[in-house]
């Protein structure tokens, strides 16, 4: 018996199978582009992802299908992206990740309509153009054809929670990071979607971290390749999952993860959500054991950078890459001294962040 665990990342998903005894017995990767323009624009395609996805899992269940059947499956999620679906659960449009900066008139609109410090300390984010409420506020300002016509707007979890067990469920992590959840009631926050004229049935059902959501459909069992009695579980927000992963559960341990995006933070039993963090720009997002929190803040400009720079050489490098069947990583690394270079980056290729 084992269990099987997907992380939807900004670049690319990965799957990790593990056994009873905690060892890995399978891992795989795939990336997707992220898709960028006008400056603003920042968005991932549902179609690839999805295909990234049933690539992934399908590989994982016909490779554990007879020695360790996968006996549940739960997912690690990027934060903030969101997409709008139809009653029959299709995207009505790509799907918008955290550097998507379109809905910053939106944003600024929010801060006039509820005052930052109300959202603060209701959501332990603040009010920026990163998170799910300002793109919402874009789509119907912006494509009120699109808004018409959507559903539910949706994030990756509950997407695939919808895909999988035909009901959409986000757990409290990955909710907090829409900008409207009260982290302390732990329920959608009605104060600000009445504000910003929102109705709460455009989102899903929101449930704690380690819940069984309920068994796979058949046919996406068949689909995947899955055991007919696989079950999903509630996941949670990546880098909440990066920080348990990382064995942190307590304030005295300190977490500085690199992705696409940088993040930095601390496990707390409370929220913490005094002046001097709300005006450097941390975040407290509810942490996946009940009553805990993670005290966060960061930088969009993570491995984002060294994608970029891989993209700049990739011509320059690819007989080496492909003959000699080495990582950029590797062969970057290969070429550097440790002189200090003249040449100085600024890297606020996303903003700036915390």
């Amino acid at each position: 018996m084992s269990y099987m665990g997907v992380d939807i990342g900004t670049t690319g998903s990965k799957v990790t199978v593990i056994n009873e005894n905690g060892e890995i017995i399978y891992h795989d990767a795939m990336g997707y582009p992220l898709h960028l323009s006008e400056g603003v624009r920042a968005e991932l395609f549902p179609g690839e992802m999805w295909s990234a996805f049933q690539t992934l899992v399908s590989r994982a269940g016909q490779t554990c299908e007879k020695k360790d059947p996968i006996r549940s499956l739960a997912l690690s999620l990027l934060g903030e992206a969101v997409m709008p679906v139809d009653d029959r659960g299709v995207p009505l449009d790509n799907t918008l990740v955290s550097m998507d900066y379109r809905g910053g008139k939106q944003a600024q609109e929010i801060a006039e309509k509820v005052e930052p410090r109300m959202i603060y300390d209701q959501t332990g984010q603040h009010c920026h153009p990163m998170y799910s409420a300002s793109k919402i506020l874009w789509w119907k300002e912006i494509t009120p054809e699109i808004f018409s016509r959507t559903w539910k707007f949706l994030c990756w979890e509950d997407f695939l929670s919808l895909k999988l067990c035909g009901k959409p469920f986000i757990d409290h992590s990955l909710a907090t990071r829409t900008m409207f959840f009260d982290i302390q009631e732990k329920k959608w926050s009605v104060d600000i979607l009445t504000s910003l004229d929102l109705s709460p049935d455009l989102f899903s059902e929101v449930i704690p971290s380690g819940i069984p959501i309920g068994p796979v459909l058949p046919k996406m069992v068949e689909e995947l390749h899955l055991p007919p009695d696989i079950i999903l579980v509630s996941g949670a927000w990546d880098q909440a999952c990066a920080t348990l992963g990382a064995g942190l559960h307590s304030s005295d341990v300190f977490l500085d993860s690199f992705g696409t995006t940088m993040c930095l933070g601390v496990c707390v039993d409370r929220p913490v959500l005094n002046q001097g963090l709300f005006h450097s720009g941390y975040q407290t997002t509810c942490f996946i054991f009940p009553g805990s929190y993670f005290v966060n803040g960061g930088s969009m400009n993570g491995g984002v950078l060294l994608k970029w720079y891989r993209d700049q050489l990739k011509e320059e490098l690819r007989d080496k890459l492909v003959h000699e069947r080495k990582d950029f990583f590797e062969t970057t690394m290969e070429t550097l001294d440790y002189t200090p270079s003249p040449l100085y980056m600024m890297p606020y290729f996303a903003g700036k962040g915390t």
